[in-house]
C-alpha cells in the first residue's frame, strides 16, 4: 500500500487527530493526504508537517452531518472523497481511503495480501442485517482500497442514481471491477456489533490475548467510531471497546484513546 487519503472539516478535526495519532503509532512513514477546510489546513500546517493537505472542504467548514443533510448538501460533501482519492492516485499507484473517524489498533502493512494489491479495489462489508443493507448498502464507503482510477470514474457516475448518498452505489462495484473484501477485523463499527442478526454472538468473538484485542481469533486492526459521540449505539460500542482496551494494558492504545 503506497498511501492513505482522507478528508476532514473543522467539525471532524478531533476525529482526524485521533486517526493521525494512530497512523503515526502503527504505520509511521506512510504518505497521508488530507482534503480539508482552512481551519484544518492551518492546524495541520503547524503540527503535522508529514501530512499533505489539499483544499476542497471550505464550503462545508464547521458543519456536521445533520446540518448538511438539512441543507441538502451531504451527498455533495461525501462525493468529495472521490476527489481526494483521484488526487492520491495521481501521485501513487494505490491508496487507502479512510473516514476521519477510523482508528488503527494495528499496522496497515499486512491487512492487504500482496496479490490483492494488484486488484482494482477493496471493499469493507457492513455485515449487518439484510434489511439494513438494502437501505444503507452492503459496503461501507469509509474504508476503501483503490488502485484503478476507472473505479473512481465509475463510482462518480453510479452515485448519480444511488439511493443512499454515494455509498449504496458500491453494491454494484464488484460486478464491474476486480475486487477483494477486507476481513471483519478491519473497519469495525458499531453497526457490526449492534445492527447485526446476533449481537451477542458477535460480542463473544472478542477476547484479549498477549495484550492484543482479538476478533474471531485474529487481531482487531481498526475501528470506525466517534470518540465522545452521544448516539446510543456509538456509546454502547465505545464502552465495549474501552473496556477491552483497559484489559490489554496497552499503553499505545491508552495514549491514542486518551485514557488514563
Amino acid at each position: 500500500m503506497e498511501s492513505v487519503c482522507c478528508m476532514s472539516n473543522k467539525n471532524s478535526f478531533s476525529d482526524l487527530k485521533t486517526l493521525l495519532k494512530s497512523l503515526a503509532c502503527f504505520s509511521p512513514g506512510l504518505p497521508i493526504i488530507v482534503m480539508c477546510d482552512d481551519h484544518v489546513k492551518n492546524e495541520l500546517k503547524d503540527s503535522y508537517q508529514r501530512v499533505e493537505v489539499i483544499d476542497g472542504l471550505e464550503p462545508y467548514s464547521d458543519k456536521n452531518r445533520r446540518q448538511m443533510e438539512y441543507e441538502g448538501i451531504f451527498k455533495e460533501f461525501t462525493l468529495k472523497k472521490l476527489d481526494v482519492i483521484t488526487y492520491a492516485l495521481q501521485k501513487y499507484k494505490n491508496t487507502l481511503f479512510l473516514d476521519a473517524d477510523i482508528i488503527l489498533l494495528q499496522s496497515l502493512k499486512d491487512i492487504i495480501p500482496a496479490e490483492n494489491l494488484l486488484k482494482d479495489c477493496g471493499l469493507s462489508p457492513h455485515l449487518i442485517k439484510e434489511e439494513n443493507e438494502k437501505q444503507y448498502g452492503i459496503y461501507n464507503s469509509g474504508f476503501m482500497y483503490i488502485s484503478n482510477i476507472q473505479v473512481v470514474e465509475w463510482w462518480r457516475e453510479a452515485a448519480k442514481t444511488s439511493t443512499f448518498f454515494e455509498q449504496k452505489a458500491l453494491d454494484d462495484l464488484p460486478f464491474n471491477f476486480a475486487t477483494f473484501f477486507f476481513e471483519p477485523q478491519n473497519n469495525f463499527g458499531w453497526w457490526r456489533l449492534c445492527e447485526c442478526d446476533e449481537p451477542m454472538s458477535v460480542a463473544n468473538k472478542f477476547c484479549i490475548e498477549n495484550n492484543i484485542i482479538l476478533y474471531d481469533n485474529k487481531p482487531l486492526n481498526s475501528v470506525h467510531t466517534h470518540i465522545g459521540d452521544t448516539f446510543i449505539y456509538t456509546e454502547i460500542f465505545n464502552t465495549f471497546l474501552v473496556t477491552m482496551i483497559r484489559q490489554t494494558n496497552n499503553r499505545q492504545l491508552f495514549d491514542i484513546f486518551q485514557m488514563v
